[in-house]
């Protein structure tokens, strides 16, 4: 199998600087694989490289084919559809034609099937047709996803690279990246945490400044090689920290000894029992000995500590994730949020809506749905980003709040938390 992506001993370095990881080499060919590591291991970072955003700080690298690449697309706002799915040029020359504004150049670089081509990707990622024309603003994270996956299937790239692409999805969503990866008929390299995507690759790369851990086969089988490795560096730097502290041991104990028979030899040179000859050479033989032990002591406590740091940069070190909420102190009565008849309409279509909601007190509420459903741009309008079609949020108390668009979102020092669906938890 030719390979299309080669690394040779490539070494890979944050902005700041920081080493993230050392001498990777792998050859992609046509197949899958998984790059995991903990968040800032490097692997986005990595997929950068490849499309030549950034250099590696030491080896090489050659590629060969085309490469497309997936990333997550919920932060990309501008343009329209046609844009993120990479053919307005190609539309608007067809449009000429139609409208009879053709020239000669025109016909010859028109892609007559492009529009059945469009039609079909969409209906893959289970994307109605939608006017191109439309803001990406108007559409959700997850179909802005499913845009670009489509995009894919429009260019078939031999090489696909695939950053996290099912976040922002929902289970319909994830299912389509995973059919997606199981039909490609060229390769594909995904940096990823969704287990359930990784069980399809046939060989995982896990990234870290501590070492790059090459598996073949998915995810189930990988998290055992890797248990196994971890428990035993844990065991090897259990075993170097014995082993220095019976190294300490034994040097303190040689030193005792001769500390002792120092000790009876300055007894006994001042009983005045002895030539002053046979002292001297008697000094002279303790000192080389004693000089002997502190060398022979010093090299095992050297050799000992070596072993310990050797073994101790096999654990990697973690920084464990810590999120407390404070009280809110907010009075169980209190009104935090209003709404009254709230529509929002946004590209043309009803995101939901009219809805009715009065949040008292440190509420909470679970927001839910599929995507496309409204629910970041409900959180949006109750932080007064956007405002509604029609309907009411009466009060002031809006200017100061901080959305946070997760699954759980956080309403300023209120803690409560909004449902698309208005449904109580």
């Amino acid at each position: 199998m030719s390979s299309l992506l080669t690394f040779d001993r490539i070494s890979l370095a944050a902005p700041d600087g920081r080493r993230l990881f050392s001498e990777l080499t792998l050859a992609v060919g046509r197949e899958r694989v998984g790059v995991v590591g903990r968040n800032g291991a490097g692997k986005s970072t990595l997929l950068r490289a490849i499309m030549g955003e950034i250099r590696p700080v030491a080896g090489s690298m050659s590629l060969s084919g085309t490469v497309g690449t997936l990333r997550q697309a919920s932060g990309i706002a501008d343009g329209s559809a046609a844009d993120l799915l990479g053919v307005a040029p190609a539309l608007a020359l067809l449009d000429r034609i139609d409208r009879g504004e053709g020239t000669a150049d025109d016909f010859d670089a028109a892609d007559w099937l492009l529009p059945a081509r469009i039609e079909a990707a969409l209906a893959e990622v289970e994307l109605d047709a939608p006017d191109l024309q439309r803001s990406l603003a108007s559409y959700s994270g997850g179909e802005r996803m499913r845009l670009a996956l489509a995009r894919l299937s429009l260019d078939a790239p031999d090489l696909i690279l695939l950053d996290e692409p099912t976040n922002d999805l929902d289970r319909a969503g994830r299912a389509m990246v995973a059919k997606l990866v199981a039909g490609w008929r060229g390769g594909v390299l995904i940096a990823s945490h969704d287990r359930d995507l990784l069980e399809q690759v046939g060989h995982i790369v896990e990234l870290s400044s501590v070492r790059v851990m090459h598996h073949g086969g998915g995810w189930s089988t990988f998290a055992e090689a890797r248990a196994a490795e971890r428990a035993r560096a844990a065991q090897a730097l259990d075993d170097a920290k014995a082993d220095a502290r019976a190294t300490r041991r034994e040097a303190q104990v040689a030193r005792e000894r001769q500390a002792r028979r120092d000790s009876a030899g300055r007894a006994f040179a001042a009983s005045g029992s002895a030539p002053k000859i046979l002292l001297g050479g008697m000094k002279r033989r303790a000192e080389a000995t004693a000089g002997k032990a502190e060398r022979m002591a010093a090299d095992m406590i050297d050799a000992t500590g070596e072993a310990l740091a050797d073994a101790a940069r096999n654990i990697e070190r973690v920084t464990p994730l810590s999120i407390e909420l404070p009280p809110t102190g907010l009075p169980v009565g209190r009104i935090a949020l209003m709404l009254e008849h709230v529509v929002l309409d946004l590209g043309g279509r009803t995101m939901f809506g009219p809805i009715d909601l009065a949040v008292q007190g440190p509420e909470r509420i679970r927001v839910t749905g599929p995507n496309g459903a409204g629910k970041s741009s409900l959180l949006k309008l109750i932080s007064g980003t956007i405002e509604p079609t029609t309907g009411m949020i009466p009060g002031t108390w809006r200017s100061p709040i901080s959305i946070s668009m997760s699954a759980c979102s956080t309403i300023g020092a209120r803690c409560s938390t909004i449902c698309a669906a208005i449904n109580r938890c």
